[in-house]
Order: structure tokens, then sequence, then C-alpha cells
């Protein structure tokens, strides 16, 4: 740690010594919120339920969070989260989260996301996400909840080491709304709109967003055929999405259009461009019998288009996918402490253009949820998949629950989670390099986890241990042409640890550790590309002149596989070293700063990214020669000013 990190930490608790006992009191009306308003999620079971009670590890990261510690997009939240990293390639940078260590492969597809519930998946490779880490407009967000582990048993495909749902903001009761403009380093420019209302029983709310960002010309790197030339960052797109809610009635509609610099499938110098766009919709209903016993059904259609240079002198490759799902689900409780969710979903998918394909799947799952005792539940569930022309799966889930008091409790939990080969995975043919193999099994996971968790209104802690094996990987095996097979295992262990301490109306900590090791089947230790470290703690002060800032600092240990299953490691830019992620962010209200009863509505924030200004380089997973590509932007400053209205 860098002696500059230390005399920030010496003058945030310097500071904290000195507060005003006055101020405290002042700030108790506008700054009460307790742990006890952060407990409740849906992601886990699919029904609103408390977070100590929920079959899985599980975190919530509400607005006031993001807001308090800022972020330019989703990927700086995410990097702030527990055993998480994004990291990214050289065709798709930024494009994986990498949860718990599985980073075998440069695709997201270990991770499912969610949009208000629903899953989000594009249909040739189950796993472009680049657009939702760089482009989803945070204002829209209510809150985001984090499964680490096994969700297929209720989500099947890519719910494998985590699910990450997106819970967008609820319509105000009367028409509202807010206009964010953003300018900073690297020309920076950012603008997003977000409002709705609810007039009778019709709730609408909605957010766009764009972007354009010039980046950070990184210069004199070398791609893996030997030249030297600039390697950029920028960013230029829009996002949009909107939900509805009527009655029983619910729509989530997302849209997407990004353009992002990139170097190609082969790491190819100049830089080049990766343009993708998305067209998400879901529509639902839910029919409530009786206050006990629910039916619910949605369609969702997903359509997006890829464009990308596979290197120098190749022709371009366009991809158009569709992804049509059907899924009925209903959720009764008979007694009191039992629940039960019984469901089962259609899934057709198909791609035109590089690969051609069309194709299908369908599941049925279940839950069961019960209560032996007032301080223990029992939690069982199972999933049965079958994707076309290849053998099904069957992933379970069991959970013991304690509440031993109103704060002490524990968690034992085993799930099994698969994911599906993609269809590039199993019709791509491109004659001489690469050819599909349709009849591929699911690759799959099984975790272990054991949690002992404290929850008070102002102190929450958790303590995590795990245990996963990865089996039957879908693998490329590089040959004349390269074949998808199933080989290989990798067995994880970990621990986890998380915590957040309010200790009085103006001063917050929160901070978490993760330590991981991996093991092949050949007996190779460290065989993923994740660190095995991370640490991650941040302090923040609220003042009652209308003003709040905080310090976030992350620590990522080095990378811990250099490429060495893919020949011999050439650093021929800079290593993939460790580094310290320095994030500070301000927050004023300007109506109250300036006493100003006419600009009580508008907040300037002022974000500061990397402020060591560390070189921060990362593998390129998956291309050989030059290990490293440039991972994170330089020095930067951020401000955005927001007026409610």
């Amino acid at each position: 740690m860098k002696p500059r990190y230390y005399l920030v930490l010496a003058f945030i608790f310097a500071h904290a010594a000195v507060v005003n006992a006055a101020e405290e009191e002042e700030m108790s009306l506008l700054f009460s919120s307790s742990l006890e308003t952060l407990t409740t999620i849906t992601i886990a079971s699919k029904k609103e339920e408390q977070i100590n009670r929920a079959p899985g590890i599980v975190r919530v990261i509400t607005a006031s969070e993001i807001k308090r510690y800022g972020a330019r997009n989703l990927r700086d939240v995410l990097d702030r989260q527990t055993n998480m990293q994004i990291v990214g390639n050289s065709l798709f940078p930024h494009n994986k989260n990498v949860v718990r260590g599985v980073a075998k492969s440069q695709l997201d597809n270990n991770i499912l996301i969610l949009l208000n519930g629903r899953p989000v998946r594009e249909s040739t490779d189950n796993s472009v996400n680049a657009d939702f880490y760089n482009y989803f407009p945070l204002a829209s967000i209510s809150k985001i909840e984090v499964i680490r582990g096994p969700g297929s048993v209720l989500y099947g495909t890519n719910a494998f080491t985590g699910v990450i749902n997106l819970v967008t903001k609820k319509a105000p009761e009367e028409a509202a709304g807010s206009l964010a403009l953003t300018y900073g380093s690297f020309d920076h420019k950012q603008g997003a709109l977000s409002g709705g209302g609810t007039w009778g029983d019709l709730e609408i709310f909605g957010t766009i967003q764009g972007l354009r960002l010039a980046g950070d010309n990184h210069y004199d790197v070398m791609d893996q055929f030997g030249n030297t030339d600039t390697y950029k960052t920028g960013l230029d797109g829009e996002h949009a999405v909107i939900n509805l809610r009527f009655k029983g009635l619910t729509i989530n509609a997302l849209h997407s259009n990004t353009t992002s610099d990139n170097a190609r499938v082969r790491y190819t110098l100049p830089s080049d461009s990766l343009d993708f766009k998305r067209q998400f919709i879901d529509v639902g209903y839910t029919h409530h019998f009786t206050d006990n016993w629910s039916v619910s059904a949605n369609a969702s259609y997903h359509e997006h288009t890829t464009r990308t240079l596979i290197g120098p002198g190749t022709t371009i490759g366009d991809a158009t996918g569709y992804n049509h799902m059907l899924e009925l689900s209903t959720s009764i409780s008979p007694s009191e402490g039992l629940n039960i969710i019984a469901g089962g979903f259609h899934r057709e998918y198909s791609s035109a253009g590089t690969t051609e394909f069309h194709t299908h799947s369908h599941s049925l799952y279940t839950q069961i949820d019960y209560q032996i005792v007032d301080w223990l539940n029992i939690i069982g569930g199972l999933q049965y998949n079958k994707p076309e022309s290849t053998k099904s799966d069957l992933s379970p889930r069991v959970a013991l629950i304690a509440q031993f008091d109103e704060q002490w409790g524990a968690k034992l939990l085993y799930a099994k989670a698969y994911r599906e080969a993609s269809g590039v995975e199993r019709f791509v043919n491109f004659p001489g390099l690469i050819v599909g193999n349709p009849s591929i099994l699911p690759e799959t996971i099984k975790t272990i986890d054991a949690q002992v968790f404290y929850k008070a209104d102002n102190l929450s802690f958790a303590a995590t241990i795990y245990h996963s094996e990865h089996e039957d990987l879908v693998t490329q095996v590089f040959g004349s042409p390269n074949t998808i097979t199933n080989h290989g295992s990798v067995r994880y262990n970990g621990i986890e640890l998380e915590g957040k301490w309010k200790i009085n109306q103006n001063w917050e900590l929160i901070g978490n550790m993760s330590y991981q090791t991996n093991e092949d089947d050949d007996g190779n230790d460290d065989a993923n590309y994740a660190p095995d470290l991370m640490i991650k703690a941040g302090v923040s002060y609220d003042s009652s002149k209308g003003y709040q800032w905080s310090v976030f600092n992350s620590y990522f240990a080095a990378s811990t596989l250099q490429n060495e299953d893919l020949g011999t490691v050439n650093f021929y830019n800079e290593s993939a070293d460790s580094y310290h992620l320095l994030t500070a962010n301000i927050n004023v209200n300007l109506g109250k700063y300036l006493n100003e009863a006419a600009l009580s509505n508008v907040t300037f924030s002022l974000y500061g990214d990397n402020l060591l200004d560390q070189e921060i380089y990362f593998p390129s997973i998956r291309n050989t020669g030059v290990n490293s590509i440039p991972h994170h932007a330089g020095r930067g400053l951020y401000g955005t000013i927001k007026v409610d209205f």
C-alpha cells in the first residue's frame, strides 16, 4: 500500500475523532437509514424474503450506496463487491464478471443478469454483457441484488457462479423526473434523463442515457503480431430501460446501441470498434387466486446484432441473434411455514450471419421451503434441463438456514448449476479454423457454502467459506481445425468476509475480503486468470451542511495464471501486477449548502477514479504471445449536475 493511501486514511480517522455531537443529532433525521431497510430480496427464491432466510450467499447494493461511493458505470459498482472483478480481452474489454475465481473463458457465460427478475441472454454466445457493465444507466437503479454461487435451480443456464438482478426504481406517486449531466476526464460526456409517474393503476418509470467517451489512449502497446501502436478505450452509445405496471401486468424493456474500441479477436492494433445492439422486452402477468396462491406467466423476446473484426485482412463478422422464452410458474403457501414454487420454461434461440443455427431447450423446476421450528428453515429445490441434441441435466439445491436469535444466524448450502453450451460453441463452422459440437454436454459446478452472519441495526457482518467443483468444462482444443469438447475440471476453495458499520449518524465503514485457491485435474494450482486475494474497503461521512463524501480502495492481487496453458509467457507489455484502485466521491446539495431554497433540487457530484494513477494491466484472456492489455484508465475526475423536477 502506497504512503499516499495511508495519509488519506489518517486524515479520515482524524476527522472522525472530532465530529460535533450537535451535528450528529441534526443528522439523525436526515440519514437514519437502518440496515433493516436493506434486507429484503427477491433474487434467491423468486419471492420477497429476508436476506438472512434466503437460500444463497446474497448481497444488496442500494441506490443510496451507489450515490454515496460514486461510480461512472455498473463496472465501478461491481468491482467493489466481494470476490468480484470485471475483466476482459482484446475483443470484449470489460465484458466478464469473474466471481469466486472462475475465469477459464473470456466470455461472461458464468453470470446471469436479470432485469427486474427477468433473465437477459443473447442467443449466440450467451455472454456479451459489456453494454451492461459500461452503459447501463445507474440513474434507473433502485437496488442491485447479487448471488455469489449457483443459481440454476430457478433460473437455468448461465446462473453458474452468480446472478445479478438489476431492480429499477418504482414509479413515483406523482409525475416526476430528473436530468443528470456529466463531464470529465478523457472527454467523458454523459447525460441521463429519468422519469415516470402513477396514473390510477398504471405505473411507469424509465431512463434513457447517452455516453460519449474518447477514452484513455495507451501508446506503444504491442499486439500479438509484434506491431506497436495505440490501444484506445473509447465508448459511444445509448442505453434505455423502462418498467411498466398495470394491476397484474408488467412490462420490462431494454434498448442498447453501443460502439466500443477494441483490438479484435486476434490481438491486432491499431484499435478497431465493436458494435453491439440489443433489444429486449419481457411481458408478464401475475394472478392471485388467494393471498397464498398465485400464478405467473412471462414471454420474453431478445434480439441482438454484433459486428466484429476478426483480424488484419479478414472480413467483418456480423451476427444477428433471436431469443424467445416462455415461462409459467406458481407460488403457493398451503400452510404456515410452508412455501412451494414450481414452474418451467421453453426457450427458442437462433442466429443468422457468421454462425447460423436454430435450436431450443426446456426446463422444469421446483423449490420447497419449510420452517421446521421458529429458528430453522430447510429448503430443497431441483431443476430439470434438456437442450436439443444433447443429454439432460439435473441441478439440485439444499439449504439449512438457522436464525439463533435476532442477530446471529448461519447457513449451510449445497447447490449445483449448469452452463449450456452456447450456439456458437455448438454450431460454429469455419472450415479449417473451428468446428462446433452440437451434442456437447453442459458444464457444471457444485458448491458447498457455510456462512455465519450477524446483523444489528447499525452493524452487519458475514463470514463464508466455500468449496466448488467445476466439471465437464466446455473447452476449445487447438488444431486444424479447432474443435469444441468437454474436457477437464477445476476445484475451488475460498473464504469471504464482509461487513458494514454505521458508526453514528455521520460516519460509515464498509468492506470485504476474499481469498481463493484452485487446482485443475492435472494437479496445477492457480488454473485461472483471477487473482487469489482481494481486499476492498471504504469510509464515508455525512454532513448536516448538505454534503457527503467518501473514499474507497480496492486491492486486487496479481492475476495468478499468466497464459501458461496457452504457451510461453511473453511480457511485451506491462505485467499484470497487483494494484490499488482508489476512488473518492463528493455529493453536495446546492440548496442546503448555499442556503438557497430555490436550489434544493440541484445536486453536484465529483467522482475521482484511480487517484493513485496506477498503470493497470490484465491478461488478455485466450490470447497467446502478448499476454496483457490495458485494463483501467489513468487518474480521472468526473463532475455531475443533477436536477430533480
